[in-house]
């Protein structure tokens, strides 16, 4: 059955902020994840609009509507979970209570970028798996068939700063356990200065090896995170195996709060062959366990090959939800 507005008996007022307040909400937030950061979001995207969804004066909802840096209007390259984020008040009450806010707040944010931009995009944090809200403001507009919900997996480790080397290595396969090992006997990492220049030529090698042309084109999104890391909101981990050699493989990985978020893990073939891959994950583990990370966050483990790779690691499988609604696609 469709819900309209006027069935919740709540009514949001949703209008822009700016990033003082947008900051100030994702400082209260008790899922705001990094990629939904003001600097973070507002670096790898050309445009920010906030929107905020208050009830009687509160900030309940926080919706990011998102300008690529390549133009393109959606959530921008390299990030996860960007869409709404809640206020610990929507968490508070009873259940009905709780379902009636969330279910107000949804419709009247998801009406408002309708009216705004024709459509949206957004992905759901893992823990964030109440959809009804989208589908109940989609049926009240006879478009729920326009409404494209998509289950999606990525792989975290959690509580890690209360595990030590030893049992951050239990947790790998057989396999990667052996890999990292391997690695430290017959090779001498080196871990060295870097540059933006090593990460895009590392990673203009992994578009070439794997094929795919709109690789090339992230340069901007690979400068923006990489001058995200130089404010101290993240840390790069890069490699050579002796002296005078180039950068033969490079990790990036955000962190804020209490959470690492994964985005960038590159080396050259050799290099790969060589298990530099799995040392890289360790050690990035071992600092992000020192600087007090509690959840690890590989960032996506949906396709086989991948998905392998980092269950291989000890990370956990956990769901999360991409919604996409687009009015120009409506019929009927």
């Amino acid at each position: 059955m469709s819900a309209p507005q006027s069935q919740f008996g709540v009514l949001p007022r949703i209008h822009a902020v700016g990033l003082e307040q947008a900051l100030a909400f994702w400082q209260t937030c008790p899922k705001a994840t990094p990629f939904m950061h003001p600097q973070v979001l507002g670096a790898l995207c050309s445009e920010v609009t906030w929107w905020l969804a208050e009830v009687d004066a509160k900030p309940v909802c926080l919706w990011p509507a998102c300008v690529r840096l390549d133009g393109v209007r959606d959530t921008p390259e390299f990030s996860y979970y960007v869409g709404p984020s809640w206020a610990p008040i929507a968490s508070a009450g009873s259940a009905r209570a709780r379902m009636m806010l969330r279910g107000a707040v949804i419709h009247a944010l998801c009406t408002h970028m309708v009216q705004q931009y024709r459509g949206f995009s957004c992905e759901l944090p893992p823990g964030d798996q109440d959809l009804r809200g989208f589908r109940w403001w989609a049926l009240a507009r006879g478009r729920e068939s326009q409404l494209r919900i998509k289950p999606q997996y990525t792989g975290v480790i959690r509580e890690l700063a209360t595990l030590d080397e030893s049992a951050i290595l239990q947790r790998f396969s057989t396999k990667r356990r052996s890999c990292v090992r391997r690695y430290q006997r017959e090779h001498t990492p080196l871990q060295r200065p870097w540059e933006l220049a090593d990460c895009l030529r590392l990673y203009a090698q992994l578009a070439q090896r794997v094929s795919q042309s709109h690789l090339r084109t992230r340069d901007l999104e690979l400068a923006a995170l990489c001058a995200l890391v130089g404010d101290g909101l993240g840390f790069v981990h890069a490699y050579t195996d002796s002296d005078g050699q180039p950068i033969r493989g490079l990790r990036l990985v955000l962190t804020l709060g209490d959470t690492a978020c994964d985005v960038l893990s590159i080396a050259d073939p050799q290099a790969r062959a060589s298990d530099l891959s799995a040392w890289m994950t360790w050690r990035a583990l071992l600092h992000g366990r020192v600087a007090g990370v509690k959840a690890h966050d590989f960032n996506g483990a949906n396709g086989l090959t991948r998905a392998s790779d980092i269950h291989s690691y000890g990370a956990e499988a956990e769901l999360y939800f991409s919604i996409e609604y687009s009015e120009s696609h409506a019929t009927g």
